[in-house]
């Protein structure tokens, strides 16, 4: 029962922290 709410924490996490990284990376390409 935990694995179910576990899995959307760690999804809800994950997927902003990599939209923010790829962002960053894509505008400190860009201004190098």
């Amino acid at each position: 029962m935990f694995k179910g709410p576990e899995k959307d924490i760690e999804f809800i996490y994950t997927a902003p922290s990599s939209a923010v990284c790829g962002v960053s990376l894509d505008v400190g390409g860009k201004k190098e």
